[in-house]
This record gives structure tokens, sequence and C-alpha cells, in this order.
């Protein structure tokens, strides 16, 4: 493994700022780059994210090129660590990050594993490892909530026939109560995810904006 990458608020001033439409679908990227709903499977759960610009900012894979990377998302990239002390992990390098301080205050978003776009997913992980533990977490009631809507949409899923599943998968629901029942219980638990989520994409997109201004400074 490669030694930590540095960076502070030069490289920053090197390279210029993304547009809207790069900044928005960079966000979207970070949400469904890997699965962090996974984190509930750690003591700590929490996420602690940093956002920054740099010139080797590539996907995590490498399923596509650097050149495909930047004229996407511009030059921001990001790290990420579940446990505090540790160094930050960062796409499309075998290593890790280290920010200089004044850059480190800045990007950073502390955020929930809910920030993953993975609703299905992330709610399941809760239900399982976080069920017993929600008053730990900051949004434990609308944790609560979006509990109760998906053992609410598990219990109606248990009582429906195999030929009624095959059409909701199918996309041709037929019009009868129970049916009607699942879905607006199902709409009620993603929409309960969906203002959980939007709050944790808001913290790293301040951060952005935080980090933007340092480079301007």
């Amino acid at each position: 493994m490669s030694s930590p990458l540095r960076i502070g608020v030069k490289e920053l001033r090197e390279l210029p700022p993304p547009n809207e439409q790069q900044r928005t679908q960079f966000l979207e990227h970070v949400c469904r780059a890997h699965s962090w709903y996974k984190g509930y499977l750690t003591p700590e759960a929490r996420l602690h994210m940093v956002v920054f610009l740099w010139r080797g900012a590539a996907f995590a894979q490498q399923q596509r090129s650097r050149s495909d990377y930047h004229a996407m998302y511009g030059y921001l990239a990001y790290g990420w660590r579940f446990s505090p002390g540790t160094t930050f992990f960062i796409d499309g390098r075998d290593g890790s990050v280290e920010l200089e301080t004044p850059l480190l205050d800045a990007a950073s978003a502390f955020v929930e594993p809910y920030v993953s776009s993975r609703s299905g997913s992330t709610t399941e992980c809760i239900s399982l490892y976080a069920r017993g533990r929600l008053n730990e977490y900051p949004r434990h009631e609308a944790l609560g909530h979006l509990l109760a809507y998906f053992d609410e949409q598990q219990q109606l899923w248990g009582t429906l026939t195999d030929e009624i599943r095959n059409a909701i998968v199918k996309g041709a629901p037929p019009a009868l109560p129970e049916v009607v029942s699942y879905q607006e219980a199902e709409r009620c638990m993603e929409a309960t995810y969906e203002e959980l989520h939007r709050e944790e994409v808001a913290k790293l997109d301040a951060a952005i904006d935080r980090v933007l201004a340092l480079r301007q400074a």
C-alpha cells in the first residue's frame, strides 16, 4: 500500500471548481458508490466523510477512465472512515488520504449510513442491526417511523398470494384493498427514508461550499 496522500489548500487552488451539474452528479455518485448502509455493522455507524478537489480523483474500480470522471464530476473527490483517528480511504488510490487541518475542518461531514441512495438495503440493515439501539442515533424518532412502515410492509407482503406478488413485481398490481394497503406502507417508508437521506446529502453539499470558500480565501 502506498504512503498517505497529503492535500492542503495549495492543491485546491491549483484546480478549477466544479460546475453545478458536476456538483449534483458528484453527490449522487457518492451516495451510491459504496454500501454505506453496512456502517450499521460497526459500533460507530456514523461515517466521517471529507470532500475536496484532487487531480487524481477516479472511479472506485476504474470501470471508466479518469477523463470520464472529470467530465462528470470535475475534480471533486471524497474520502471516508468509520473510526475516529484512523486514516481516510479514497477511491482510485491504493492508500489513504490526509488533509491539512484547515482543509480537514472545512471538508468534514459526519453522516449517517442512510446517506446511501439504496433505501431498501439500508432499511433492512437498520432493522437487523440497529433496531435495538435507535436512541443512540440523532434521528431516532424518524428511524422508528421508518421501521414501523417497514414492518407493516413486510407483514402485508406476507399476506399476498404469489400471483399478486408477481403482478406487483411486474408493475401491474391489481386494484385490491390489500394491495393498496401494501403500496401505501411502501410509499410512507420511501418518503420517510428520502427525508432522512436528503438531510445527509445536504451535509456533504455544505462541505463542498466550505471547501470552495476556503479555496477562494
